[in-house]
């Protein structure tokens, strides 16, 4: 991972560790947190279709050159996928609190 994209990924977990959720607005982070699309084994469970955005997603966001400018791109997914990656956040967000000994 480069350099660069390994510092943005840093701060957004510092900062979502302390509640201030730099790339997604409350809007996501709530319908992330009211979606309930789990399979029997706890993962996530997505169509093909949502799949395949979620993927373009991650691989444009790892690209883009700022949090202003991964806010922007995350603005403009569909509704399904911005939640969905919401959700992945969050999920990403509890395993590093794990980690690092924080209450959940």
């Amino acid at each position: 991972m480069q350099p660069q994209i390994r510092e943005r990924l840093a701060v957004v977990v510092r900062e979502g560790l302390k509640g201030n959720h730099l790339l997604f607005g409350e809007p996501d982070l709530t319908a992330a947190l009211g979606c309930a699309d789990e399979g029997p084994d706890g993962r996530m469970v997505v169509d093909p279709v949502l799949a395949g955005e979620l993927g373009t997603a991650g691989l444009q966001l790892v690209q883009v050159g700022s949090i202003q400018d991964a806010r922007t791109l995350i603005g403009g997914l569909s509704p399904a996928c911005r939640m969905a990656l919401a959700r992945l956040y969050l999920r990403f967000l509890a395993r590093c609190a794990a980690t690092r000994g924080h209450a959940n």
